[in-house]
């Protein structure tokens, strides 16, 4: 059993970061399964899902699988080297989470990649809202023509709270709170 996605790239580049709230492995399987205790989510694929050794593959493995954790986004852009980042997305400009990484990489750092502008592709969301709260195109979700992205995060880079979806959670919202508050407030 390996670990592979964000928990690799922690132990590889021995980020100073919290641990992920789910941690993805390589197992001698046939089929992938989940495993959940509190809190914490162990994903668990056969080799067949193995993304190779570079990290620019634990990365999309990570983005793919994972999702999106901006610590350790962050820790990471400090530690790996620049000219690696920018050979990767130039050798795949269009492809989405080469695009997500240089997204990430710019928004995070303020650092600007020496790469041109993405002239073709369709614009995709940063966070998948299926996945995350995330805000809506025309409610402050901004297209970012560099990397042919729309940026919804519902955030800044110095405070960006993500909010994975769950069934508990969108249990709460078709509870309608906020509406229920002002209506007993109003009495």
């Amino acid at each position: 059993m390996k670990n592979v996605g964000y928990s690799e790239l922690v132990e590889r580049f021995n980020l100073n970061v919290l641990a992920p709230d789910t941690s993805a492995w390589l197992v001698e399987q046939s089929h992938r399964r989940t495993r959940s205790t509190g809190d914490v989510t162990e994903e668990y694929y056969p080799v067949r899902y193995d993304p190779g050794p570079h990290w620019t593959e634990q990365l999309t493995f990570a983005l793919k699988h994972e999702g999106v954790n901006l610590e350790i986004l962050s820790a990471l852009f400090g530690r790996v080297p620049t000219e690696e980042l920018t050979a990767w997305v130039a050798s795949s400009p269009t492809g989405r989470y080469a695009r997500l990484a240089w997204f990430f990489y710019e928004w995070l750092t303020g650092n600007k990649l020496p790469l041109p502008d993405v002239t073709q592709g369709n614009y995709q969301n940063v966070l998948d809202p299926e996945q995350y709260h995330a805000l809506p195109p025309g409610m402050g979700a901004v297209r970012v023509r560099r990397q042919r992205l729309l940026n919804n995060l519902p955030g800044t880079q110095a405070y960006c709270p993500l909010v994975r979806r769950s069934a508990a959670l969108e249990a709460l919202v078709g509870e309608r709170l906020e509406e229920q508050t002002r209506e007993r407030l109003a009495c």
